[in-house]
């Protein structure tokens, strides 16, 4: 008979974010979104806010700042209805988060990796899906393109 060795696994299957080193985990995303403290939190946007959250904790654990998320004014940042931001986007999230030069360029790869997003998609416009929580959403990752010159743009929008 087999024997079967108990293993104590640490409460955030990734680690603590200042371990964070940009790879590919749904654990994380999981872990991330564990600190939603309602249910109704956790559905919030379609479970689009929940699926953001990964995003945001690698931005603060490389030292970013949180910009805009959630508005309802957009004309004035030249910005559309339709744009994940929009409060009439009830599916989707999006996360700018302030950047520059070099670092801006390692925080968007650095999303993108633990979101399994191609690299060679960020600032395309491409969108591509991944599972969270049974659900699918694809997400948008836009840097250096466009109007995305001064921030990294995060778009998540659920699609099932």
């Amino acid at each position: 008979m087999p024997s079967v060795t108990a293993v104590s696994l640490p409460a955030t299957p990734m680690g603590p974010l200042s371990t964070f080193q940009g790879t590919l985990s749904i654990q994380g995303l999981v872990a991330s979104a564990t600190r939603f403290e309602s249910p109704a939190d956790k559905a919030a946007w379609g479970g689009s806010q929940a699926a953001a959250q990964r995003a945001k904790d690698i931005a603060k654990e490389m030292g970013f700042g949180i910009g805009n998320e959630k508005r309802s004014t957009t004309k004035d940042i030249g910005s559309t209805r339709y744009s994940d931001h929009h409060v009439s986007q009830k599916q989707a999230y999006g996360v700018d988060i302030p950047a520059t030069g070099k670092k801006g360029t390692a925080l968007a790869q650095a999303i993108a990796k633990a979101y399994g997003f191609p690299q060679e998609a960020i600032g395309t416009f491409q969108k591509h899906n991944f599972q969270f929580n049974e659900d699918t959403y694809r997400m948008q990752v836009l840097w250096g393109v466009k109007d995305h010159y001064d921030h990294v743009h995060v778009g998540i929008r659920r699609v099932d």
